[in-house]
């Protein structure tokens, strides 16, 4: 079905990198979202997280989408 993951851990700062994949099989049916969010919470609410940052290409424009939805800002892109 798919992944998510929390990496990079930067304790120093209290951030993670958050990542995904998912089958296009699945897509549309609102189950990363959720998960997302569950993963989100548990970042901060019980890792203690401050930031959570995601690494996404330009073009990706379903994950672009899903980190909009999941509350993400883009602060630059290259």
């Amino acid at each position: 079905m798919g992944l998510i993951t929390l990496h990079d851990f930067d304790n120093w700062n209290s951030k993670a990198e958050i990542g995904y994949m998912f089958n296009k099989k699945y897509w549309e049916q609102n189950i990363m979202y959720e998960a997302g969010e569950k993963v989100i919470q548990y970042s901060f609410g019980v890792i203690g997280m401050h930031r959570i940052e995601a690494l996404i290409h330009p073009e990706n424009i379903a994950s672009n989408r899903l980190s909009i939805k999941l509350g993400f800002n883009e602060e630059f892109s290259l």
